[in-house]
């Protein structure tokens, strides 16, 4: 799976996403063509609830699914992200082995 990490990361912090997202997509890996992840602190240095993150999956055959999370920490952040993707992910995958199957 390939996975594109953009942003405010540390070499850890894009493991950890890389980690992450494999774990969560890995079951759609069939469908998948790259995912994309992008990763900032609106605020700096100032703290507070101003992490964020944006995952867009693409899906072959030019379907794109994708979600914006935010938090005060970046691993729980990501973490709470990549459920949230798999989700979404999932839902979108069923309703197009439904219209195939109609």
């Amino acid at each position: 799976m390939i996975i594109h990490v953009t942003g405010e990361t540390s070499p850890t912090l894009e493991e950890t996403i890389r980690r992450r997202l494999d774990s969560a997509l890995g079951q759609y890996r069939e469908w998948l063509d790259h995912v994309s992840v992008r990763v900032w602190d609106e605020n700096g240095p100032r703290g507070g609830q101003d992490k964020r993150c944006r995952i867009e999956v693409f899906l072959r055959g030019r379907i794109q699914v994708f979600i914006e999370h935010g938090g005060s920490d970046y691993y729980v952040m990501i973490n709470e992200a990549a459920d949230r993707v798999k989700q979404a992910v999932g839902r979108r995958i069923e309703r197009r082995r439904e219209h195939a199957s109609a």
